[in-house]
């Protein structure tokens, strides 16, 4: 059904039927518009719950503030949609596309997404707290302030992205790609990263503290002020990392890669903690000195307090 072909008083009256269907009425019916055409459609606040509609289009249409909970949203188009506030919660979402779509503030909290493309969209403070994220692509979208705790992300890609003041306390990232991301203030503490590649990142003041970064790379990520405090570092690439003023009390550091980083000011590192990772002349250690690290000569401790 193509929206051009229906009139808005059509409309509100199957919106209508819908909410009788979701009151579990006698006359209601429910919103089924598989493969539909609703390019262009205006109509915020909507509720949508629990709505058919697979293989949709909805290419630059306004559903802000809208209901799509429990909807069945797969292989749909959104690009370019005003989806302000829209609550996704439960929606089936595999194989759909956000791309350059506005989601700021908009619900995907408990929800398993798949296969879904959100490139170059804004999702700042959107609500993704305990939801799954499987091979979707988040290219250059802007996740500021977003609130992604206790959520599991697994081989998605989001090079680029802004992450700065996000939240993913307590999160699982397994095989994900976040090159060049943007993430000042950043909260991992608790989160697990494994395998992840953070290469050349923007990680200032980042939030580390109690997380498992096994096997995760961040070579030549800006990591000044950062907290590493009881974090796990096994085999972490460090490789050219800024890590001034960086805190490390009781962190894993065996077998990290720390040639070439930079470690001026560093806090909180013990001789035996630097004798366990990897370190050559280009390090600059703690004290200001170049590498590599000779135990107990106590380079581990800060140039300044």
């Amino acid at each position: 059904m193509a929206a051009s072909t229906i009139s808005p008083s059509g409309l509100s009256h199957r919106l209508e039927l819908h909410k009788l269907w979701l009151e579990e009425k006698v006359e209601g019916v429910r919103f089924h518009s598989e493969r539909g055409c609703w390019n262009d459609l205006r109509i915020e606040k909507a509720d949508l719950r629990a709505a058919i509609l697979t293989g949709s289009s909805f290419l630059e249409a306004d559903l802000a503030q809208s209901s799509l909970n429990l909807a069945d949203l797969c292989y749909c188009d959104f690009r370019r949609a005003l989806l302000t506030s829209v609550d996704f919660m439960g929606a089936r979402l595999e194989n759909t596309v956000f791309m350059s779509s506005f989601l700021n503030s908009a619900v995907f909290a408990d929800t398993t997404i798949s296969a879904t493309d959100l490139s170059y969209s804004s999702m700042k403070q959107a609500m993704l707290q305990s939801a799954r994220w499987h091979k979707c692509l988040f290219n250059s979208v802007d996740l500021t302030q977003s609130c992604a705790q206790q959520s599991q992300w697994s081989e998605c890609n989001l090079t680029s992205a802004n992450l700065s003041e996000a939240n993913f306390s307590r999160s699982t990232l397994s095989f994900c790609r976040l090159y060049s991301v943007e993430a000042e203030h950043v909260n991992f503490i608790g989160a697990k990263l494994q395998n992840c590649d953070l290469s050349r990142s923007q990680l200032s003041q980042a939030k580390f503290n109690s997380a498992d970064l096994t096997q995760s790379q961040l070579n030549g990520a800006q990591l000044v002020s950062a907290n590493f405090r009881e974090a796990t570092l096994f085999g972490t690439e460090l490789y050219g990392a800024n890590l001034e003023n960086a805190r490390f009390e009781n962190a894993k550091l065996r077998g990290a890669d720390l040639r070439a980083a930079n470690l001026k000011n560093a806090r909180e590192l013990t001789s035996d903690q630097l004798a366990s990772a990897l370190t050559d002349q280009r390090t600059i250690l703690p004290s200001g000195i170049p590498g590599p690290y000779v135990k107990r000569s106590g380079a581990e401790r800060p140039a300044t307090r």
